[in-house]
């Protein structure tokens, strides 16, 4: 019984020390002119699937299990499919992180 009981604490302590490793980047928009935000996460950011946001309202918070994560915009007041340069964001292990959209 003993053995049991340790290797469930060993099992149990693993995994809190897995969930505690993790890293999580929250997006933030604070111009409330910005028609599209789009992501990238992943460690080769900004490589990789775009994820889009749409319009994001002022002060909106979007957060993101991840280290590293790339965010970009479209440019001025309209909406035409021009976009800013990538903004990249990381966060240490067992940490938060904010990225503010560029």
């Amino acid at each position: 019984m003993k053995i049991l009981s340790r290797s469930a604490s060993l099992i149990c302590a693993s995994l809190l020390f897995i969930s505690s490793a993790s890293a999580a980047i929250t997006v933030v928009n604070e111009d409330p002119s910005i028609c599209e935000i789009q992501v990238v996460v992943g460690a080769n950011a900004p490589e990789g699937r775009v994820q889009n946001l749409g319009q994001l309202e002022a002060d909106e918070r979007r957060s993101f299990d991840a280290s590293k994560l790339c965010v970009r915009r479209t440019l001025g007041d309209s909406c035409e499919p021009a976009y800013s340069d990538w903004k990249c964001c990381e966060a240490e292990e067992g940490a938060d992180a904010l990225c503010l959209v560029p």
